[in-house]
């Protein structure tokens, strides 16, 4: 993944790339995600999906190891605790994963979805 789209998902969701979680130091930015341009939006509105759950519904921090790509889908690392509800997401998310180019930029003009333009999580 490009340089500037990991470091825009490490700036939008400081809590999920902590660098350190339970006294266990995770690799540099460049080494935890390790995937195509084309699974962006997959793992942003995964991203905020979960820490919605942390924020809002009493869910556990999710703090990410690694994402890469392995056999033609994503593989989401992130030990700890989860809710049901948070591991589904994450389940949703590897299954669209596979689905998806990874290496295309989506939308295909490359334009990335701005903040202010998210949709709103409803309880």
């Amino acid at each position: 993944m490009k340089e500037e789209l990991v470091q825009r998902l490490f700036t939008t969701w400081p809590q999920i790339f902590a660098p350190i979680r339970n006294g266990l130091a995770y690799p540099e930015p460049e080494r935890r995600i390790t995937c195509g341009d084309g699974w962006f939006p997959v793992i942003d509105t995964l991203c905020e999906a979960l820490q919605w759950e942390t924020d809002h519904a009493s869910a556990p921090q999710i703090v990410v190891a690694q994402i890469k790509s392995k056999l033609g889908s994503m593989r989401f690392a992130a030990p700890g605790p989860r809710s049901e509800r948070q591991g589904g997401m994450i389940q949703l998310a590897l299954m669209l994963s596979a689905r998806m180019d990874e290496e295309q930029p989506w939308p295909a003009n490359g334009a990335l979805p701005q903040p202010d333009n998210r949709a709103t999580i409803d309880s």
